[in-house]
Order: C-alpha cells, then sequence, then structure tokens
C-alpha cells in the first residue's frame, strides 16, 4: 500500500517536535544536576568539630558566645607542648610570666602581685578544679587530654578570679583497653651548668579494673639540680 506524500508530512513533523521536546527535557535535566552539584557542600571542605566545655557542658565550639582557643593532646604534642607556660606557643594573645610566681597574662590582663597567698586574674582549672596557688601554676601535663582558653572576662561561670579570662586543662579519663606511655630524656647543658644533667621521666597507665570500673594513673619525675 502506498501512502502519499502529504499524508506523510504531518507525521514527520509530529515526530520531529517529539524528538524536540525529548532533547530539551535532557539537556534541562542535566544542566540542572550540574546546578546542584555546583552548589551543594564540598565534604572535604567541612569544618571538624570541636567539642568544648566552655559553659560547663559539651557543646560544640561554633555555638559557644565566647572566644576560645582549644586545643587537643594531637595538637600540643605536634607543638611539643608539655608546660602550662609553653601554651603561649599555641594560644594567640595568651603570655605566661615565669619565675618564683606564675602569672599568666591574657590580652594583657594579669596580675602584679607575688605576694603569699596572691592570685591570678586569669584563673587555671585542672579537671574542674580552681588551682589558686601562683607558685604551683606551673605544671607539666603528662596525661593531658586537651585545653581550652577562654579569652575575656568569665566570671560568671569561673569565679571571681577569673577577670582576665580562664585556662581550662582536661586530663584523660581512665580507659577499658590497656594504654598508656613512657618518656624518658635527658638533656646536658653546655659549660656543666649546676652540675649538668636534666632529667625528666613522665607516664601514662590506663586498664580496666572490672567490667564496669577502669583507673588510670599518671606521674612525673624530673632532676636537673638548679
Amino acid at each position: 500500500m502506498k501512502i502519499g506524500a502529504d499524508r506523510l508530512r504531518p507525521w514527520l513533523l509530529l515526530l520531529g517536535v517529539s524528538a524536540l521536546g525529548m532533547a530539551t527535557a535532557v539537556d534541562a535535566e542535566v544542566a540542572a544536576e550540574a546546578a546542584t552539584a555546583a552548589t551543594a557542600p564540598d565534604d572535604t571542605m567541612a569544618l571538624a568539630e570541636v567539642v568544648v566545655t566552655a559553659t560547663k557542658r559539651a557543646e560544640n565550639t561554633l555555638e559557644v558566645p565566647i572566644a576560645i582557643t582549644a586545643k587537643s593532646s594531637e595538637d600540643l604534642n605536634a607543638a611539643q607542648v608539655v608546660n602550662v607556660s609553653e601554651l603561649t606557643a599555641v594560644v594567640p594573645g595568651l603570655n605566661y610570666t615565669n619565675g618564683a610566681a606564675a602569672r599568666p597574662n591574657l590580652r594583657g590582663v594579669t596580675s602584679l602581685s607575688s605576694a603569699a597567698g596572691a592570685e591570678n586574674n586569669v584563673a587555671i582549672y585542672m579537671d574542674g578544679i580552681y588551682q589558686p596557688d601562683i607558685y604551683g601554676n606551673t605544671f607539666d601535663m603528662p596525661d593531658v587530654a586537651g585545653i581550652e582558653v577562654l579569652k575575656g572576662p568569665q566570671g560568671t561561670l569561673f569565679g571571681r578570679n577569673a577577670s582576665g579570662g580562664a585556662i581550662l586543662v582536661s586530663s584523660r579519663n581512665p580507659t577499658f583497653t590497656p594504654s598508656g606511655n613512657i618518656e624518658v630524656s635527658d638533656g646536658i647543658y653546655a659549660g656543666g651548668y649546676k652540675g649538668g644533667n636534666d632529667v625528666k621521666l613522665t607516664g601514662f597507665l590506663s586498664a580496666p579494673l572490672s567490667d564496669t570500673v577502669a583507673a588510670s594513673i599518671s606521674g612525673l619525675y624530673r632532676n636537673d639540680k638548679g
């Protein structure tokens, strides 16, 4: 059976319009997928969540309305920070006056008194316990889990001696997986200074005592004869 050209022309025209519509729809879908990919957040650029206890409860540091510098034990180890006074290397705006009395200086706020019984106006807390003695506030951290330095007045939560800020030091919790580390160092001063050697030993051990109780112990020994 033969079909005339006049009868085929409408069908050919209809097929051409349908093909054009399908191509346009495909192009629109591809463009939409490309736009979605361009605006989607890049997981590699996402900020890591840092949990702090500046308000005495665990919160994301981005949600806490306080100027905070938080460093983990890994950060401190990488910077070779083992002493509270060495936090100046990783905390902007913090200085530490060392001597017979230790006086932290945060954003220019500090205490000049070194008399017995005097306290700093930058509070230092170790595991939530206030450390008032200015003659004992330069201490090593053999089992530190992390530190938080809160800048600006913190008297609402951390008492009258936190008008300049607060330094919060947290030690590692016991674990049910046996773990630990021991470090030994021996330095020799040039020229035979005061006997020469500076011997230091630090250690941390943690282990389970039962299915529900774990314990840890840490220690520090140092002798520099100086």
